[in-house]
């Protein structure tokens, strides 16, 4: 008995939802990632309903990414509930309007010749790292684990970020998936029954099952097309080794992680107690071995501005801490200003003290720091404890931090700015010499929120070739190197990231890389151009009368 075609739908869907969950934290099955989209790819060979196609794939969709941001419910509980199911259906629409386009395009391509068929699955992906860029802006904006993500701890897959960006990484992985999907259904095609033997004493030269499911085109071009960008990608990593032994120290950093809950933050009762805590952490900090060149506090660390027109007193206190170490220090802080309040990141020298410079994060978080449509949204305040929007930064100029004799430029990012590749490839174009995140990753729980953040700063490591290290109150401290490997993160004897401590790290790198701009820092998302070109001379292709293949029974 065949099964219904629910049943198969959802089938289909389920694996589909259940292996793009995988490839992320916390399983981290990053070889989920080439194959996530392979059930509902072959179910769309098959020109399933498209009302029955569209419900199954944005269900299956909107599980998974319920799941992936389950640790949404942290943030104003019980209200991060309400906006981790709104997030995540909406997150849904953009792999359903993808699975569309490969439902509509697919099922006539195996019979195209091979140049068309490159073209046509070029243009699905294509589609794909589109779509990847409108969540970048649209409805504020959130680009939280694009498929590149997925290989976070398997750099050797990332390098053609240098390149095209991450979206380059998210076009070889979803042709990767196409091209398997394509390889499958033909191995497996169904053809008619081979005519039987015609004389009764030769033995039949084809088994049954053979003669049902006919195993052509066992050699599928376009597959290896696929597996050819993988080892491109693979061959430049390993190439890096060779260069491994020319390596350069470039900073000493220390960063401290205080562990202060984020419900707790602000509280008043806490003030004296986060004091405590900094001073101790800074103080051990360091002291610790090997010498820190600089120390990172996370984002917001102060429980007061740092800077504020009627009083000056956490300014002076930060100043006493950093003149008793002697250590730079590098700090998130809200500051007020004439223009307003800002989330933003300091300098403060031992010697001379706060320095005038300043980073001011440019993309706030939409009712974390800002309310969209606040005159609209009025009563999102009865939820959203927030009485002032902060107002956003308006450059992206690094921080000069002296290391003995020479100066190096921090290009500073604020909690989820490193998400954002236009703003990582900014601070790079403006001489940056390595990149800092700072982050309050304390709203995310214990769970795989503070991971997924980390695996987007591995990105920026590679897109720009510049090593990136990282300091959270609450989650993922540690550094990357410019090729994508983690070098070292701050751990509690249980292996975790969640823990109160301090860790110095000791940054290196290829001075090949040291004032040099990879192509992708100079030219940007140009793949996407590429992206809309084969997609749009696809669809025109697809749209001629005589360009469909016969229907086969």
């Amino acid at each position: 008995m065949k099964p219904s075609p629910w049943f198969i739908g959802i089938a289909a869907t389920l694996g589909t939802a259940f292996l793009h969950f995988a490839a992320f934290p916390p399983l981290n099955v990053a070889e989920a990632g080439y194959i996530f989209a392979l059930p509902m790819l072959l179910w769309a060979f098959g020109r399933p309903s498209r009302r029955r196609f569209i419900t199954c794939t944005f269900l299956g969709s909107w599980l998974s990414w319920f799941v992936i941001l389950i640790w949404l419910r942290h943030v104003y509980p019980p209200w991060g509930w309400v906006g981790g199911l709104i997030l995540s259906a909406v997150l849904a629409l953009f792999p359903t309007a993808w699975f569309l386009i490969a439902r509509k395009l697919l099922p006539d391509s195996p019979d195209k010749p091979f140049l068309r068929r490159v073209l046509l699955l070029g243009g699905i992906a294509g589609a794909w790292i589109l779509l990847e860029w409108l969540r970048t802006w649209l409805l504020t904006g959130f680009p939280w684990l694009p498929l590149a993500a997925s290989q976070w701890l398997r750099p050797a897959m990332l390098q053609s970020a240098e390149f095209a960006g991450f979206y380059g990484v998210s076009f070889i992985l979803i042709f990767f998936n196409l091209t398997l999907a394509m390889y499958v259904q033909r191995i497996f095609r169904s053809t008619e029954p081979e005519a039987a033997p015609t004389n009764e004493e030769e033995p039949a030269s084809i088994p049954p099952l053979r003669s049902r499911l006919k195993l052509r085109w066992r050699f599928c071009p376009e597959f290896y097309l696929a597996l050819a960008m993988v080892f491109i990608s693979v061959w430049i990593y390993i190439n890096s080794f060779s260069r491994a032994a020319t390596r350069e120290p470039l900073i000493n950093v220390a960063a401290v992680q205080p562990w202060i809950p984020a419900n707790l933050k602000w509280d008043q009762e806490m003030f004296f107690e986060i004091l405590t805590v900094l001073a101790q952490e800074n103080e051990r900090a360091s002291l610790s071995k090997p010498s820190p060149d600089l120390i990172l506090w996370p984002e917001a660390a102060t429980p007061l501005p740092i800077i504020s027109p009627n009083d000056n007193g956490m300014q002076e206190w930060v100043e006493q801490r950093v003149a008793e170490t002697g250590t730079p220090l590098i700090t998130g802080a809200l500051g007020e200003f004439e223009t307003g309040w800002e989330n933003a990141v300091f300098y403060v020298a031992p010697d001379t003290g706060l320095q005038p410079g300043r980073y001011a994060k440019r993309r706030l978080v939409p009712f974390g720091e800002y309310i969209p449509m606040r005159k609209i949204l009025f009563f999102i305040g009865t939820v959203v404890p927030l009485q002032i929007d902060l107002r956003p930064g308006d450059h992206s100029r690094p921080l000069p931090v002296a290391v003995g004799d020479k100066t190096l430029n921090a290009g500073p990012l604020i909690c989820y700015e490193d998400i954002f590749a236009h703003l990582g490839r900014k601070v790079v174009q403006e001489g940056a010499d390595f990149i800092v995140v700072v982050t309050n990753d304390g709203w995310y729980g214990e769970e795989a929120g503070a991971y997924q953040h980390a695996a987007h700063s591995v990105l920026r490591a590679v897109e720009t070739r510049r090593p990136v290290v990282r300091c959270g109150n609450h989650g993922w401290s540690g550094w990357i190197d410019e090729y994508g490997n983690v070098r070292d993160v701050l751990t509690g004897d249980d292996g975790l990231v969640y823990l109160q401590g301090s860790a110095t790290f000791e940054l290196s790198a290829d001075p090949g890389w040291q004032q040099q701009m990879t192509f992708y820092t100079k030219f940007g998302n140009w793949i996407l151009w590429l992206a809309a070109a084969m997609l749009v001379a696809t669809l025109l292709l697809e749209a001629r009368p005589h360009s469909r293949a016969p229907k086969t029974p």
